[in-house]
């Protein structure tokens, strides 16, 4: 059984959270929200949609590899990309930066798993290696009985 994510799983999506990073980081400026993390460090808005693709990618690797080696690819996907999100908050907060450039730095990172995950989650089978699991066990147990001529055939 062979279980992959498509390229084109959740490619509205992604595109989505990019726009959705972006607006949410234009909103942010046109209300006087610096964006600044630093001493004349600065992150331009477009950057916010850049990053949010490559980031989504990245998110895309996950889950195929995830489908292909779990024995539950959407739970383990779905805890996996929790504390994914949980941990990329974590720059947020502890950085030295006004409570209004936090709160939008926070809202980026929760707006795009927002949108992504779900669609991803989707695209995901409910059972991966359970299946192909199943089978093997079985083929162990009726091959082991002593009666059996040829130990590895499959007698499934």
């Amino acid at each position: 059984m062979k279980v992959s994510i498509r390229d084109s799983c959740g490619v509205r999506d992604r595109v989505s959270a990019a726009l959705a990073t972006v607006a949410v980081a234009a909103t942010a400026q046109a209300l006087d929200v610096s964006l600044e993390t630093g001493p004349g460090e600065t992150i331009p808005v477009a950057e916010f949609g850049q990053l949010t693709l490559l980031f989504t990618v990245i998110e895309v690797m996950i889950a195929r590899t995830i489908g292909r080696r779990s024995v539950q690819p959407r739970v383990a996907f779905i805890g996996t990309t929790m504390v994914l999100t949980a941990l990329s908050l974590v720059p947020d907060v502890i950085l030295s930066i006004d409570l209004a450039t936090k709160a939008t730095l926070v809202l980026t990172h929760l707006v795009a798993p927002a949108i992504v995950i779900p669609a991803l989650f989707s695209c995901l089978p409910e059972r991966g290696l359970g299946d192909v699991t199943d089978i093997w066990l079985r083929s162990v147990v009726v091959n082991t009985n002593p009666a059996t001529t040829d130990r590895w055939s499959p007698e499934v």
